[in-house]
């Protein structure tokens, strides 16, 4: 079981899914990227955490697997949200900006994303296989509405595959 993390007043990507306190919209409106339709992993509202930004409180990293974790969330709320729900074209539009984001750092060479998703090419970064097989779930439980399905999506679930049958 998941659990949403709160440390104080610190919030982390990587929990929520079976929290009451948990708001999808709450959380994109205090991670979001502006640049990259990606959500940073973690936000101190008191700004004093040693990873948080003085100003924003936010982390500086968009961590593949609480990414994940976000993702398959939302897929699973599409299975019980009506279609006339009011909110669902907001978490349909936070979904595609998270798409897209995924898509544009999707690593060509291997379908995989890397642990700290938007900085694959700094030093220290590998391809991860958690964060890669939670985004491919989220693709396959999703049946493809945010993003149309393709190549990324072929990529991500054939790297899970090798991954896991080496």
């Amino acid at each position: 079981m998941v659990r949403w993390h709160r440390a104080g007043f610190r919030l982390f990507m990587d929990g929520g899914v079976c929290s009451a306190e948990f708001d999808a919209g709450t959380v994109v409106t205090l991670t979001a990227t502006p640049d990259c339709g990606l959500l940073l992993h973690g936000y101190d509202e008191s700004k004093s955490a040693p990873w948080a930004n003085k100003t924003t409180g936010l982390s500086s990293d968009v961590w593949g697997e609480g990414l994940g974790w976000y993702a398959i969330l939302i897929a699973d709320v599409f299975d019980w949200l009506p279609a006339d729900h009011p909110s669902r074209p907001t978490l349909m539009g936070i979904l595609q900006k998270i798409v897209a984001g995924l898509k544009a750092n999707q690593d060509a060479k291997t379908g995989r994303w890397c642990q700290v998703v938007d900085k694959c090419s700094e030093p220290g970064n590998w391809n991860e296989s958690s964060g890669t097989g939670m985004v491919t779930v989220h693709w396959v439980a999703n049946g493809g509405r945010s993003d149309g399905g393709g190549t990324p999506r072929r990529a991500a679930w054939h790297a899970s595959v090798r991954y896991e049958s080496t």
